[in-house]
């Protein structure tokens, strides 16, 4: 029996693909993306579809980040801000859970960030 690699190569999509970025990926060989939410995007709903979108076509998502919170100047430099930015992330990871939690479970992952359980 042959082992199956752990390692996962993901190709970082923008969401709702086209038919030709979804061929592309295929065509790479790749069974797994990564996304991220615009503003305002980041809600279950976006998630959702992204989720039917992707897995309708046989693709996985890895990862779901927010550009509105990745490498945010108030976390990186620790500004005065920077506990208004972490509740914003916590957010984005109950909603981000709350559409792909089954897989985490699955996993036995337990997320924990700063102290709250998400």
């Amino acid at each position: 029996m042959k082992n199956k690699s752990k390692i996962k190569i993901a190709a970082q999509v923008r969401p709702n693909p086209s038919e030709e970025d979804i061929a592309f990926i295929k065509e790479l060989g790749l069974d797994y993306v990564t996304l991220f939410a615009g503003k305002g995007e980041a809600n279950y709903d976006f998630f959702m579809t992204q989720r039917e979108i992707f897995e309708t076509n046989d693709l996985k998502i890895y990862g779901f980040g927010n550009s509105n919170i990745h490498n945010h100047a108030s976390l990186v430099l620790n500004l005065n801000d920077r506990e208004e930015v972490i509740e914003f992330f916590i957010q984005h990871m109950h909603i981000w859970l709350m559409v792909f939690g089954v897989l985490l479970k699955s996993q036995q992952e337990v997320v924990q960030w700063e102290g709250h359980l998400i």
